[in-house]
């Protein structure tokens, strides 16, 4: 394969790719963005999903500042989605967990989520979706493997 062939190849990719991301973030967002914006959803996310813990890891993964996502978790705090305490452990860090409204939000969006799934992925067959898996995480190995050479 040419390296014009493997550029056209990568193009159609990032096409494809952007195209299903851009689509589904509009159908999943449409039922949402009246009380959250597109990154207070995904902060909301990454609360729940309790893999983070830290303001500046929220802001590198948003990719927005440190003081962007403290307004995002005041605004979270104001409309009960989130708690904030003390660790007890550590008394300079901050515990960040859902709160009630937070509660039934995360179910709402995980519904619309899965129902979203379901409806597209059901379409597919399941050696397909095995194939596509595969595909995808060797790509982000492979980013990652980049990224980490780059970083040393």
């Amino acid at each position: 394969m040419g390296t014009s062939n493997l550029e056209r190849i990568f193009l159609e990719i990032e096409g494809a790719m952007f195209g299903v991301s851009r689509m589904l973030i509009r159908e999943f967002q449409t039922n949402f963005d009246h009380v959250l914006t597109a990154n207070q959803q995904h902060l909301l996310f990454l609360i729940a999903k309790k893999e983070i813990v830290s303001v500046k890891d929220f802001a590198d993964e948003l990719n927005i500042s440190s003081s962007a996502v403290s307004q995002m978790l005041s605004k979270l705090e104001e409309l009960r989605m989130i708690k904030r305490s003390i660790n007890e452990e550590n008394r300079r860090n901050i515990n960040i967990a859902l709160d009630i409204e937070g509660e039934k939000m995360i179910g709402m969006m995980m519904g619309k989520r899965n129902q979203m799934y379901s409806k597209y992925i059901s379409k597919m067959s399941e050696e397909d979706l095995i194939g596509f898996l595969e595909a995808i995480n060797k790509f982000k190995n492979i980013i990652v493997e980049e990224q980490e050479k780059k970083n040393k």
